[in-house]
């Protein structure tokens, strides 16, 4: 029997392990809207967009989930999400006196809901997160286990900033802050644009060789040719993808200044630097990610790596949503907090 989710929600020297920006043969680079309705008083605006595209046609989606104002687009607030698909995308929305329900379903996972409340827009209530099975949805007894996550104020960052950065020299600092945002703004190009973790579910997949290799490495495949030509080919030849690739596709050669080993080297040295325990500990985690990612080639791994960077790059710091969301029309991305700084807990 599925089990049932419920989250509320208010919603390197320069670095990087630079997660490739190519493609096996054929790729569709871009963000599909999935979904927008206005709440029946017409004051609130739902958005679904899917992040890039899967490489196939069932995988798993990347969708950025965003609630904002009618009048007043500036105010919203968002998060993501990723949901295993068999071809079609499966989500149902309610709409409460005082928030919006959506419900999403992932093949072969638990139906989760999301609940935003119209008051997350304040950007000023906790997000609590609880589980709740179907049998005890339906005998109405109820296990709980419960966290709160909040988003980081202005003040909140500009404090958290002042004690993480205790003791350290200026220079040490820069450098820190510097190599941190390289990293993230890397990673969240290839999360945007090329849908990097869809492609790092597939242990055998050329772009782990950014963790494993350094110097040229091969990230993929090119064909000068259209997708229905590739097709006609591989039905003609009886071949596999494999096949065709090895056959009638060039290499993609990329040179990697830092895989994994190299990659941990540098944040190792930029720790030593720190005083502060907390951020010791997120440094720490962003070794342990790494190794962890490199040893199995799971993509969960690298997921954690990018959330951990983007936290530490937006809500510590920099504060993204001054400092990036100037220069942006969607602050949705920016003011995204994962909840992986120890400062915060």
């Amino acid at each position: 029997m599925k089990g049932k989710v419920l989250k509320i929600l208010l919603v390197f020297e320069t670095i990087v392990i630079a997660l490739g920006l190519f493609c096996f043969c054929v790729l569709t680079n871009k963000n599909t809207e999935l979904f927008r309705e206005n709440s029946p008083n017409g004051e609130y605006v739902l958005y679904i967009e899917e992040i890039g595209m899967s490489d196939w046609s069932f995988g798993t989606d990347h969708l950025e989930i965003t609630l904002y104002k009618n009048t007043s687009p500036d105010q919203s607030v968002s998060f993501g999400v990723d949901v295993r698909n068999d071809g079609t995308h499966d989500y149902e929305i309610t709409w409460l006196d005082d928030g919006v329900q959506i419900a999403l379903n992932g093949e072969g996972q638990p139906t989760t809901y999301y609940i935003l409340p119209f008051k997350t827009l304040d950007k000023t209530e906790s997000v609590q997160e609880s589980t709740m099975s179907e049998e005890a949805q339906l005998t109405g007894e109820e296990t709980t286990d419960e966290h709160e996550i909040y988003i980081p104020s202005r003040d909140e960052v500009l404090s958290a900033r002042d004690v993480v950065l205790g003791g350290m020299a200026q220079e040490q600092i820069d450098n820190l802050t510097e190599n941190i945002k390289i990293a993230n703004l890397t990673m969240e190009k290839a999360y945007l644009n090329e849908n990097i973790f869809s492609k790092l579910e597939d242990k055998d997949s050329f772009y782990w060789n950014y963790f494993d290799e350094k110097g040229e490495i091969q990230i993929g495949w090119v064909y000068d040719g259209e997708y229905d030509e590739i097709k006609n080919i591989m039905e003609a030849e009886n071949l596999t993808r494999e096949e065709f690739n090895e056959k009638y596709c060039e290499p993609v050669i990329e040179y990697n200044r830092f895989d994994a080993d190299n990659f941990i080297e540098l944040i190792e040295n930029m720790k030593k630097s720190v005083v502060n325990e907390d951020l010791q500990n997120d440094l720490q985690s962003i070794i342990d990610e790494t190794r962890l990612a490199a040893e199995t080639h799971e993509m969960e791994h690298a997921n954690n790596i990018y959330k951990i960077l983007h936290d530490m790059d937006y809500f510590l710091l920099r504060y993204g949503i001054d400092d990036v969301g100037n220069y942006t029309t969607d602050n949705s991305l920016v003011g995204t907090y994962y909840g992986t700084l120890s400062i915060y807990k």
